[in-house]
C-alpha cells in the first residue's frame, strides 16, 4: 500500500516553471456545438484535457516509471473563440 505522505510529495525535479506543450487541429469534436452548446468554436472540456496533457509532458522525466499526474483544479479563460481548423498551443 502507498503512503499517503509520498503521494504529496513531489518528486526531486518538479518545480515551479516547468513548461509542457502541444499543439492539436481543432476538429469538430472538439467544438462547443458536439458538447451540447450553441457556438461552433473550442469547447472548455478539450481545452482543460490539453492543459492537462501539457502538463504531464512537463513532468514525465521527473516521474518514477509507471508514475503519472492527477489534475486538482482548473483555472481556463478563452480568449478568443477557436474555430474548426485552427491550430492551438
Amino acid at each position: 500500500m502507498t503512503d499517503i505522505a509520498s503521494l504529496l510529495t513531489p518528486p526531486a525535479g518538479i518545480t515551479p516553471g516547468l513548461e509542457g506543450q502541444i499543439r492539436h487541429m481543432v476538429r469538430a469534436q472538439d467544438l462547443a456545438t458536439a458538447w451540447q452548446g450553441d457556438v461552433a468554436a473550442l469547447a472548455s472540456a478539450p481545452v482543460i484535457w490539453l492543459a492537462e496533457l501539457a502538463c504531464m509532458r512537463a513532468v514525465a522525466a521527473h516521474l518514477p516509471q509507471g508514475a503519472t499526474t492527477v489534475g486538482v483544479g482548473f483555472d481556463v479563460r478563452h480568449t478568443a473563440p477557436t474555430a474548426e481548423g485552427m491550430e492551438v498551443a
